[in-house]
């Protein structure tokens, strides 16, 4: 949200279930709220704001849980929904966060059945455990990724079955979500 809205050109409205994290976004100053909650359980009116934005949430959930977040997204966005999720990897807990164990590794074929548009970045598994690049010292290893990782961009933005990574783009905009709404 640094990079988006670094200088405050449109209100953001901030969640997260981490104490920590919340503080350091109070810190960056980059949101006009933040609110202490579980995505599982938006604390929004419907249609509250133009856009909602879900950066690296859904794998954190379960099956069920991200389609009723899906769901409850699209009831407080007017316009828009805006999604990334890891596609077929993994991760363990980390930063002392409880809430960063991937619970479920959505499929593009499952978002597509919710209407999202989608786009790939990076190829899927080429720094798991055992896949192409684990066998390179660590530093090596890395660079080979992220070279790998943007060379291999162009493909799965067309591809997003093969990506490490997709983007989901759900427009609701109709003549039936209007509303007057701001966020001052």
């Amino acid at each position: 949200m640094e990079f988006l809205n670094g200088k405050k050109r449109f209100c953001a409205v901030g969640l997260d279930v981490f104490r920590p994290y919340l503080k350091k976004c109070h810190e960056l100053g980059v949101y006009d709220d933040l609110i202490l909650c579980d995505a599982r359980s938006l604390p929004f009116r419907p249609m509250s704001f133009e856009i909602v934005l879900c950066i690296e949430v859904l794998e954190h959930m379960e099956r069920r849980e991200g389609e009723r977040l899906l769901r409850a997204m699209e009831t407080v966005a007017r316009d828009q929904v805006i999604l990334s999720t890891p596609i077929g990897k993994q991760n363990p807990s980390y930063d002392a966060n409880p809430y960063q164990e991937h619970k479920y590794v959505w499929k593009p074929v499952q978002l597509r059945e919710f209407n999202y548009m989608l786009r790939g970045s990076g190829l899927r598994d080429i720094y798991a455990q055992g896949k192409l690049l684990a066998s390179f010292p660590e530093t090596i290893g890395l660079l080979l990724f992220f070279a790998l990782w943007i060379l291999s961009s162009p493909l799965t933005y067309k591809h997003p079955h093969l990506a490490g990574n997709v983007v989901g783009i759900k427009n609701l905009k109709n003549p039936k979500r209007t509303s007057t709404r701001s966020c001052s």
